[in-house]
């Protein structure tokens, strides 16, 4: 079987939605990605690719028109924690992150890429791998996903943040330039402790994403250095 075969599952999820709404380009930017990313659990022996991983490049094959669309796009997916991209000598090569949009799969077993296969190695592989999404995903828990990934972001009502690195302000500064970060994670932060309710979540690192999002819609903050007027009420975001 070609290592690049196999099957991509879309999830149908708010952050997909929400993505292809508000960053189009980005969202045809990340199925490009995950239409090319290498579906064999071990490294290309020529690319040197390992699982989830694809060259891009010919960004206009995505339906990206400009460079500066093509840039951008990376810096969103980069700020959302969905993928990283790193230059090499063969090009730009993206890593898919996580599974909260597109995740890789194997064929189902009745399908003829599942039942021949010209490597034994692979195919042997494939027999031992039962049930097939529940051992794709375990295996990629336990480290076949590229170590490149992002760490993981965590909130508590009287520590406030934690986990959030310069790297990530840095990109979530160019992708949302209309917000001051440090006084939106401030509000975020204000927000979640006074609707204690809604703070009980896991994936902190797309609320946050969502929320500079959000602001970045309404026009930001970051073209006035006035402090918040006292007593405002912070609306509740939708999708939060």
């Amino acid at each position: 079987m070609n290592a690049s075969n196999g099957f991509i599952a879309l999830h149908r999820s708010e952050e997909a939605r929400s993505l292809q709404e508000r960053h189009p380009k980005a969202f045809l930017l990340l199925t490009q990605i995950a239409l090319r990313a290498r579906y064999a659990p071990e490294p290309d022996g020529i690319t040197g690719l390992r699982h989830g991983q694809a060259l891009i490049g010919d960004f206009r094959a995505a339906g990206i028109s400009t460079t500066g669309e093509y840039r951008h796009a990376k810096k969103v997916l980069f700020a959302a924690g969905l993928a990283t991209f790193e230059t090499t000598n063969k090009g730009t090569v993206a890593t898919l992150i996580g599974s909260s949009i597109f995740s890789i799969t194997r064929p189902p077993s009745n399908t003829p890429d599942n039942t021949q296969d010209d490597n034994p190695a692979t195919h042997k592989q494939h027999a031992s791998n039962t049930p097939a999404t529940t051992k794709n995903k375990v295996t990629r828990k336990e480290g076949n996903t590229p170590s490149v990934g992002t760490p993981a972001i965590a909130w508590s009502p009287t520590g406030g943040w934690s986990g959030i690195s310069d790297q990530d302000r840095a990109g979530w500064a160019e992708a949302y330039p209309a917000c001051d970060i440090d006084r939106q994670l401030a509000a975020a932060h204000q927000w979640l402790r006074s609707n204690p309710t809604k703070a009980k979540k896991k994936q902190w690192r797309r609320f946050i994403t969502n929320w500079l999002s959000r602001s970045q819609e309404r026009g930001g903050d970051a073209a006035s250095s006035r402090p918040a007027t006292p007593g405002r009420k912070l609306s509740n975001p939708k999708g939060f």
